[in-house]
């Protein structure tokens, strides 16, 4: 019987599988991903366009929403991030609105399904 709870909207299989098919561990990462909101920073980094640490930043968001299986996510951090790696700003111009409401909503489905 699955521990996971409903209404996970994530490759589950794909966060598992990082998991070492432990659902107890893939559980704690899900609430450790939760709890480790980079919203401010990132919009900080953002706004002051440091952009060196918005792209550390972006990699860490990136290499975790891989972990747990939130695949749209990560594909929008790594088209962010692999460009600014040699100092190309365009994505992220024209993606840091559209990187933060998909991670808002990522974050706001695993507060609604794990805080339940």
């Amino acid at each position: 019987m699955s521990q996971l709870p409903a209404g996970l909207e994530l490759d589950t299989v794909t966060g598992l599988e990082f998991c070492a098919e432990s659902e107890e561990v893939y559980l704690e990462i899900l609430n450790e991903y939760m709890n480790d909101d980079r919203r401010d920073e990132l919009n900080a980094f953002f706004r002051d366009r440091n952009w060196e640490r918005y792209r550390i930043s972006a990699h860490a968001v990136k290499s975790s929403s891989q972990t747990i299986g939130a695949t749209d996510l990560y594909e929008i951090a790594r088209a962010i991030e692999e460009p600014l790696k040699d100092m190309d700003f365009g994505p992220a111009l024209d993606l840091h609105e559209a990187f933060i409401e998909k991670y808002t909503y990522i974050l706001d489905m695993l507060h609604r399904v794990l805080d339940a």
